[in-house]
């Protein structure tokens, strides 16, 4: 059965940030800073049959809306202007998106219901272990199950974004691959 993730969800618990970002190449310093400032995130999620609308929200850092389609592979530009391309698809009741950029090691996310919490996995390739993989965990508590503010699928311009700053971990703006 495919669970449904409309809602309004805020981060309760992070693990494995700093070791996470540190295998993506971000500086020791950096992550000083960014680490903290990653504890609060609120997800606001539109769930309509293959598509999973995310506007995600960072205390003073950012805002981002992305649009996860299972029915086809979208493609954007990240904040560092690389070429990237999602493909989300249904693995059991886990929405799984694979995230591919012409400059970075790929990314997966996988989200999930357990109990009254969503988890959210983002996991990466390890530059400095062959074979190995390293994941950051996000679980999230559900807030409402209403969405206002967050558009409808349909109403999302193709390649459509609203991001308050460049800097995001994760944020990307997409359209439909062509």
């Amino acid at each position: 059965m495919v669970p449904c993730f409309t809602g309004t969800w805020e981060s309760v618990d992070v693990q494995g940030l700093d070791v996470f970002l540190g295998a993506r190449g971000v500086p020791y310093l950096k992550r000083l800073v960014a680490v903290p400032l990653q504890q609060s995130v609120t997800q606001a999620l539109r769930h309509e049959e293959s598509d999973v609308l995310v506007q995600q929200s960072r205390s003073l850092l950012s805002t981002f809306t992305q649009l996860q389609r299972a029915t086809v592979a979208t493609q954007g530009v990240d904040a560092t202007g690389a070429t990237v391309t999602l493909r989300a698809r249904w693995e059991g009741a886990v929405w799984v998106v694979d995230s591919e950029t012409s400059n970075q090691p790929a990314l997966q996310t996988r989200r999930w219901l357990e109990g009254e919490h969503m988890l959210f996995d983002v996991s990466t390739a390890d530059p400095d272990a062959a074979g190995q993989t390293v994941t950051v965990r996000r679980r999230f508590r559900l807030v409402s199950r209403t969405t206002e503010g967050v558009p409808a699928a349909g109403e999302v311009q193709h390649g459509s974004c609203e991001q308050g700053s460049s800097w995001s971990l994760l944020g990307l703006s997409f359209g439909d691959k062509r």
